[in-house]
């Protein structure tokens, strides 16, 4: 078996919560993790392929009209012919979307957390995350001919996250409008029965008012405790999850899967501490963020039809970046 739903973005726009929500409908299954490790491993989509993938996440049989699988790795590296190549041209497509800015800074703030920030453990401790979030970009963005450019190869791919329109764009042109779901994170976490509901009509499930839709998972108001544990975060999520957990342990109990998701977004929690005063991200870096984001959101808007502009409060009398 394999999904024929499949969410698809973008990181820290609400996926976890939206996995956890659509988990409880009876006629959804979804794979036992959230986010499966395979497409985003070159050796194992080279090595293993896409039966060993299928085998692994997903039973032979299933009962359920709808297989689901959420995983924001998709929307970041997996091109849209990939996906329809290996799933089929009637897969409904799911993405979710968030101000870019804020995006950007949520998942600054995880990485902060998780060891895999872009600055030395020793630094992360005696500034605010809005400090440190300023001194990242001003380290790695600069001004050149009045185009904003970004010094390193990293920097430019955690900033792909947020480039909505060319993943979007790629899905609407592979799979076709009416296959391609796009939400807004802003209204998910206001409505979530109005944005639920919605997903339901596309997937063509009925709205189920016996789950609970008043869920908020992965909180990333959090910060590190201390460089140990920082390091322990990294060796974990990289190396023993990503690399052990995840290829080697047999996915056929469900206490199994449990366990795992529960290791997997536990040990972040355990290994931080709560930010009792989470700060917003400085107005400066604010409008440098959508200010870079400016033109794909012109782009997206036209793409849509709605004014990005206006639904998410940016300022419209932005200079206009050059490509």
């Amino acid at each position: 078996m394999k999904p024929n739903v499949l969410c698809v973005g973008f990181a820290k726009c609400g996926t976890t919560t939206l996995y956890d929500i659509m988990k409880q409908h009876p006629d959804i299954y979804l794979s036992g993790i959230k986010e499966p490790i395979y497409y985003g491993s070159k050796e194992l989509v080279e090595n293993k392929g896409f039966e060993w993938y299928q085998n692994r996440y997903y039973p032979k049989s299933c009962d359920k009209k709808v297989i689901m699988e959420i995983n924001p790795i998709l929307g970041r590296s997996v091109p849209a012919d990939q996906i329809y190549k290996d799933f089929g041209k009637n897969t409904k497509i799911i993405f979710l979307v968030r101000q870019p800015a804020t995006r950007m800074y949520s998942e600054f703030k995880m990485n902060l957390v998780d060891g895999t920030c872009f600055t030395e453990p020793k630094e992360n401790l005696g500034k605010s995350t809005r400090e440190l979030f300023d001194d990242w970009i001003k380290r790695n963005f600069y001004l050149s001919n009045g185009e904003i450019i970004l010094k390193d190869d990293y920097s430019t791919k955690f900033c792909e996250s947020g480039n909505y329109y060319l993943r979007i764009k790629d899905y609407i042109d592979t799979f076709g409008r009416d296959n391609v779901q796009v939400l807004f994170f802003e209204d998910f976490i206001a409505h979530p029965e109005e944005v639920c509901s919605k997903v339901f009509d596309f997937i063509g499930v009925p709205f189920d008012d016996t789950i609970n839709y008043n869920l908020h998972s992965n909180d990333g108001n959090r910060l590190p405790r201390n460089t140990f544990t920082m390091k322990a975060n990294q060796i974990w999520f990289l190396k023993i999850y990503k690399q052990i957990l995840i290829e080697k342990i047999p996915f056929t109990s469900d206490n199994m899967c449990k366990l795992l998701n529960f290791l997997t977004w536990q040990a972040p929690i355990v290994l931080s501490r709560p930010n009792d005063n989470p700060e917003k991200m400085s107005d400066e870096a604010h409008n440098f963020v959508n200010n870079y984001y400016h033109n794909m959101m012109v782009e997206l808007s036209d793409l849509l039809g709605i004014d990005l502009f206006e639904k998410w409060n940016v300022n419209t009398n932005q200079k206009v970046l050059k490509k």
